[in-house]
């Protein structure tokens, strides 16, 4: 059992004696009510997850870039947050390969898993930011460069129907 250390004073003026005396500190929060907190605290955040578990598709939307891509940078700026608020990436499953240098972005080791087949149909590795749209595990549009992404939205409505 643990044990705290206290100064007393003893008997004789003037003296100190050491003592041990056990000691139980109160615990902050009992198990009980931690995990009471926790299932309550999680059954108040899934609601605000749900809009980002979106169902499983089909159709996976890929950008490429590098973090030292100008014309990323720009694509970012200029579109991203339009992107990800707009009601064909609610659609689609979106991955982001973006690396911190633009010449590995078509390296094998950023393209891990189910990225492999898709790195396995890009006919030119190089070129950022790049966009890629999967249908069914098939590469159905490649475009590079930020002024292709109006392209690539028109491709993207096509393949959604």
């Amino acid at each position: 059992m643990p044990c705290v250390i206290n100064i007393a004073s003893a008997r004789v003026p003037g003296e100190m004696e050491l003592r041990a005396v056990p000691s139980r500190p109160e615990p902050l929060y009992r198990l009980a009510d931690m995990n009471r907190r926790a299932l309550v605290f999680a059954g108040l955040l899934l609601p605000m997850a749900a809009p980002l578990a979106r169902a499983a598709s089909d159709v996976e939307v890929i950008y490429v870039g590098g973090w030292d891509c100008p014309y990323c940078v720009l694509w970012q700026k200029k579109y991203r947050d339009q992107w990800l608020a707009s009601p064909e990436f609610q659609q689609v499953n979106w991955v982001e390969v973006d690396v911190p240098h633009l010449r590995e972005a078509y390296e094998e080791r950023y393209w891990p898993g189910e990225l492999k087949a898709v790195w396995d149909q890009i006919p030119r590795k190089s070129g950022t930011p790049r966009f890629l749209i999967v249908s069914k595990g098939k590469l159905v549009f490649n475009a590079a460069g930020a002024d292709q992404w109006e392209r690539t939205l028109r491709a993207l409505r096509n393949v959604l129907g």
